[in-house]
């Protein structure tokens, strides 16, 4: 593998963490309307 394992486990839980942020913030902007 060229990439380390850490590496790409470390990406996808700042990807995983993103998506769970921005689905919150749409929530709550959805409920504020």
């Amino acid at each position: 593998m060229c990439l380390n394992y850490c590496e790409v486990v470390l990406v996808f839980f700042i990807f995983y963490l993103l998506q769970v942020c921005m689905y919150y913030v749409t929530l709550c902007l959805l409920s504020q309307t």
